[in-house]
């Protein structure tokens, strides 16, 4: 089944003008410099507004610090491990709006935006000298973030510096088994933190962010406290891009986006549900400024695996990306065709479906990441669904038109006779 970028894909959208230049060119678009394109970091934050959830609202001393401007009495975390104290007479040079719409785009360890993250707490925003224990450890990446690579870098030393921090309220998530034990737990220590996760982002250049996440209690009714640690944070970008050409099926095309040289990028995009939108998102640390962007190829695909591409594509804004929760996902269309799975249990059989039905093909025993590739040996009437440079072991199949194919893969000799009928 082909990969969806979480649920990024189905939110807020606004039209905005696209590039006008070839591939492999490094033009940008007309009346823009190619600095200006990867330097920008307009965001616009959401309207909707999420109310916190009952028993989990942000408390402790975050609440009444942080208003909005400078700290007021400044506080610590986990024996000072964290500490935030009034600015004197420091001023930011990074507005509040922007350390927000920085805070707002930023992707946790989790693979989940911070913002997201902590939508059941509210948030508190402020600026002091910032102080973080230089020996705490640092989540790794672990491959959350598309295309980003190991090692993760080394965080920012914060030692009195002056930063805007959002504070939200940290959000273990674990998956509790059942407990068939008779025997109660130890009595858990009294908790006397606050739950905290604290974004940081330095008030003079908006970079050098990190995600203080406060110590808590282990989850599943565990016995003890998680330490504190950090997590240098990822920043989603909506970048410009041009469509070049369209595959002659109309499921998809090639386009040109234009990527700022440090960060990497997803090379599928799709239109967004319900609409004629398409966002191409980077990723990247937050607030870094490298220069002119670099001319990539990405692949647009349509909406569903039932759609063809609209026949006029729109821009999504550029700039920051940040999900608003408040929008909710468009549903899917009403549809006849239908989504038909083979596999290993299925070689040597017939199958019949019908014209607009999608072939997926499962994962096959060995490494699930490494499934055989399936072949087609009819494409004009049972053809590969989307590019074929993405062409994985999971890629799909559309039943174009009435007539007869023969799926294959390396497994065994494995084979599948389809039939397509006409609808």
């Amino acid at each position: 089944m082909r990969w969806m970028h979480g649920s990024a894909v189905v939110l807020t959208v606004l039209a905005a003008g696209g590039l006008i230049t070839a591939c492999g060119t490094a033009k940008a678009p007309d009346g823009v410099q190619p600095s200006a394109v990867s330097a920008a970091k307009a965001c616009k934050l959401p309207v909707n507004k999420v109310a916190p959830v009952p028993g989990q609202e942000l408390a402790g001393p975050a609440v009444t610090d942080l208003t909005g401007g400078a700290a007021a009495r400044g506080f610590s975390l986990d024996g000072g491990k964290f500490s935030i104290a009034p600015p004197a007479r420091d001023v930011p040079r990074v507005s509040r709006v922007q350390a927000e719409c920085e805070e707002q785009a930023a992707v946790g360890v989790n693979g989940f935006p911070a913002s997201l993250t902590g939508l059941g707490s509210g948030l508190a925003i402020g600026y002091g000298l910032v102080t973080v224990s230089s020996r705490l450890p640092v989540n790794p990446w672990n491959g959350y973030y598309p295309q980003m690579t190991a090692p993760t870098p080394a965080a920012a030393s914060y030692r009195g510096r002056l930063a805007w921090v959002v504070v939200f309220r940290h959000d273990l998530v674990a998956s509790c088994p059942a407990s068939t034990s008779t025997t109660p737990p130890p009595a858990q220590p009294a908790y006397k933190g606050y739950y905290y996760n604290v974004f940081i982002v330095d008030a003079a250049t908006g970079g050098d962010a990190l995600i203080y996440s406060e110590a808590v209690p282990f989850p599943c009714n565990g016995y003890g406290i998680t330490p504190p640690s950090l997590t240098i944070p990822v920043e989603l970008t909506s970048v410009p891009w041009k469509l070049d050409s369209r595959a002659a099926d109309g499921f998809w095309g090639t386009a040109t986006a234009y990527v700022p040289s440090c960060d990497q990028y997803d090379s599928e995009a799709r239109v967004i549900q319900g609409t004629d939108v398409v966002r191409v998102l980077a990723y990247g640390q937050v607030g870094r400024n490298c220069g002119p962007p670099r001319p990539v190829t990405v692949y647009v695909q349509a909406a569903t695996v039932f759609q063809r591409l609209p026949r006029t594509l729109v821009h999504a804004p550029t700039g920051l990306y940040i999900t608003d929760p408040g929008t909710q996902a468009s549903p899917d269309p009403a549809t006849v065709d239908k989504i038909v799975t083979v596999g290993p249990a299925n070689a040597g059989q017939t199958i019949t479906v019908h014209v607009g039905d999608v072939i997926a093909p499962v994962a096959f025993p060995g490494d699930p990441q490494r499934s055989p590739l399936v072949h087609s040996g009819n494409p004009a009437v049972l053809g590969l669904l989307g590019p074929p440079q993405l062409q994985n072991g999971f890629s799909e199949f559309r039943a174009w038109r009435p007539g007869r194919a023969t799926l294959s893969a390396s497994y065994q000799g494995w084979t599948v006779h389809i039939v397509v009928l006409a609808r």
